[in-house]
């Protein structure tokens, strides 16, 4: 069975409540399907630390990616990293 993605929202190196709804509602969708739920989140430095609460909110697995050019909320930058990890 294919796996329930949650972008997780983070603005000024905090993750936001919004994020923590998306990992929520993945959740619900992901048992619905007996699925995983992966959480992505992209922020500075430091934000892993920050990102620790999200399996809690039903993430089986959180995918972390730190860096100072995502201190702010930007998804083109966030998808760039993720292009060249690739």
């Amino acid at each position: 069975m294919a796996n329930v993605f949650a972008f997780v929202e983070t603005r000024g190196g905090d993750v936001r409540k919004v994020g923590l709804e998306a990992v929520t509602a993945a959740r619900q969708l992901a048992d619905k399907f007996g699925s995983e739920v992966h959480a992505l989140v992209f922020g500075p430095p430091g934000i892993g630390a920050k990102a620790a609460q999200i399996g809690k909110y039903g993430a089986d697995v959180v995918i972390i990616v730190e860096n100072a050019s995502l201190a702010n909320y930007n998804p083109p930058r966030a998808l760039l990293l993720v292009w060249e990890q690739a």
